[in-house]
């Protein structure tokens, strides 16, 4: 059993990473193709997503894959929601820095310069060790991810983190969530 959270800053990426993390079937699924494509619109937010920390409406005798935002994660963690959740790995998605669909969809949220400054902190590796004391952290650059390609994503969950996803679920949730994307910024 295992359990992903995935630490993401708002307009990074996050659901959509969380998404296609869900097609490892080590992982209770709660996405598929047909789902995400019928229902997701230009993020991918689907109607029915629950999966933002939920500690406590969810079963801990399963694997999880769980995302949100950095305060929601904070709240759970003070509350010690998570504690029954063993094999705790963190994937942090870091706020974009050169690539420009990334960059826009990300400052689009409401952000000022102190806003940006304290997200580029805050999902900081080492920020969120010292803070959240868990020490199975990987970081994946927004800017890798808006790409039109998602192999890079794919061969770094395998290697990095041991997960065997569906590539062929990733790419077609990926081409649509960046088409919409592209059209939508």
């Amino acid at each position: 059993m295992r359990t992903l959270i995935i630490l993401y800053s708002p307009g990074t990426g996050g659901t959509h990473v969380r998404h296609m993390l869900s097609t490892a079937s080590v992982f209770n699924s709660s996405s598929s193709v047909e789902a995400y494509m019928s229902s997701v619109k230009n993020t991918a937010h689907m109607n029915d997503d629950q999966t933002y920390y939920n500690f406590l409406q969810c079963d801990h005798t399963i694997s999880n894959v769980f995302h949100g935002h950095w305060a929601m994660l904070a709240f759970e963690y003070d509350l010690g929601n998570h504690t029954n959740y063993q094999n705790r790995q963190i994937l942090t998605i870091t706020p974009p820095t050169n690539n420009i669909l990334a960059y826009n969809r990300w400052s689009s949220i409401w952000w000022d310069e102190c806003q940006e400054l304290e997200q580029r902190y805050l999902y900081r590796p080492d920020i969120i060790e010292r803070w959240f004391g868990e020490s199975d952290i990987h970081e994946y650059e927004a800017d890798v991810l808006f790409t039109e390609d998602c192999t890079n994503f794919l061969e770094f969950t395998k290697k990095e983190m041991g997960l065997d996803l569906d590539w062929t679920a990733c790419k077609k949730m990926h081409n649509a969530w960046y088409n919409r994307l592209t059209t939508a910024l």
